[in-house]
């Protein structure tokens, strides 16, 4: 028998409310709450959660339960339309698993309790896909009566949120919609604005991997404000329909920030303005001398780039010109980085720092070289001539 000694104290209303419904089997003796997960995520085969992604569950005991825990806590996995997550009745649950075993999805399957808090750590690794499908976790305790009675009875906790695990990245943009999706609108046909941007910034901030107790680039006021009046019209309600034209685009774009080298960390860094209108942009490049340029994501191309830059003619007259970068751009240079150091239109770049004084973005003019230098490749390439996409301005070497 495990004599760990446990947490202890009354589970009241207001115990119950604090755990933002993440309490099922809830008795007046004990409870398995989800203390901390990272849930709502997709991650990759293969993938170990690290120790500040960790998943933790803590049984809570009341001051009169006098009771020995006779297992570890063990983890199943439930698929879509499986166990629900209301509640269950004010019972301990008697001894018979509700979902399927993890059936070699993860490990461990099993964690002790550490004695003092009653905490169980699983630091999962995924072993295999969940063939594009959500699924979420239950945690399950076995403890047994020291006051007479060999009756083992079970303590279970409520699911956690819904994760997804792929096997190629390819499947990502799909995954991350639909959990983004779920999240979001919980079932409901149309949800306040407020409410999806709120969601939106959870996702956004895991999908760029980083901290969320400590983000270093999340989205900004200016970014929602820029989604919101670009592709939902600055309605004060969405819908579906809006939301799935709105990912076709944002999960293109996430997908590029996500994935390829370097520009997630451009973004981090301030280096990639990312989201906002041409015209804004050329606003900018109107108050700044010629040469000066910003990166920020296509409109019309899902995953590109655009080059935002005042450009100069031989009368000296001035312009704010674009330029899409295309994929040849990419065959010609290994990165994005390189492909700008290699053009003489692009001399300083506007950075978005946070002013110190006031906590504001704002745009810092800084050559193109000591801002890019660190994420260009070593092997230079000569860019070959190719034709501007419609709309665009060309670009001479």
């Amino acid at each position: 028998m495990n004599t760990t000694h446990l947490y202890r104290g009354e589970l009241t209303s207001a115990v119950i409310d604090s755990a933002q419904g993440r309490i099922s089997s809830i008795t007046s003796s004990a409870a398995l709450l989800i203390r901390r997960q990272p849930f709502p995520l997709v991650l990759r085969k293969s993938e170990q959660l690290c120790d500040s992604d960790c998943v933790e569950v803590q049984l809570i005991l009341s001051t009169s339960c006098d009771v020995e825990i006779v297992s570890q806590v063990q983890v199943s996995v439930v698929g879509e339309g499986g166990t629900a997550h209301a509640a269950k009745p004010a019972a301990l649950l008697l001894l018979a698993p509700a979902a399927a075993p993890s059936d070699g999805l993860l490990e461990p399957t099993t964690a002790p309790l550490e004695s003092g808090r009653g905490v169980a750590v699983f630091n999962f690794k995924f072993l295999d896909g969940t063939k594009n499908s959500a699924v979420s976790l239950k945690f399950t305790v076995q403890v047994q009566s020291k006051n007479g009675g060999a009756a083992v009875s079970v303590v279970e906790s409520p699911l956690t949120h819904p994760f997804v695990v792929i096997t190629h990245k390819d499947q990502w943009k799909g995954s991350a919609g639909a959990l983004l999706k779920r999240d979001a609108f919980g079932g409901l046909a149309e949800i306040p604005w407020a409410q999806f941007a709120n969601s939106l910034q959870r996702h956004f901030i895991r999908a760029t991997k980083q901290d969320p107790t400590a983000p270093k680039r999340a989205l900004s006021s200016r970014d929602l404000l820029y989604f919101h009046a670009t592709f939902f019209g600055g309605q004060q309600t969405i819908h579906h329909a809006q939301f799935d034209k709105f990912w076709v685009w944002l999960g293109s774009t996430l997908n590029t920030l996500r994935h390829q080298r370097p520009i997630l960390q451009l973004w981090l860094n301030g280096l990639l303005y990312g989201f906002v209108s041409k015209n804004e942009v050329e606003t900018y490049l109107m108050q700044v001398e010629p040469g000066t340029f910003l990166i920020r994501f296509s409109e019309t191309k899902p995953g590109s780039f655009t080059i935002g830059y005042r450009g100069g003619y031989p009368s000296g007259e001035t312009e704010a010109k674009h330029y899409l970068v295309t994929p040849s751009d990419h065959a010609l240079h290994k990165t994005l980085p390189d492909f700008i150091c290699q053009h003489a239109q692009f001399r300083d770049l506007l950075q978005l720092i946070t002013d110190p004084a006031s906590g504001q973005l704002v745009l810092m003019k800084v050559n193109k070289h000591a801002a890019l230098d660190p994420f260009c490749s070593k092997r230079q390439r000569t860019p070959e001539p190719f034709l501007p996409a419609k709309g665009y301005t060309p670009l001479c070497t």
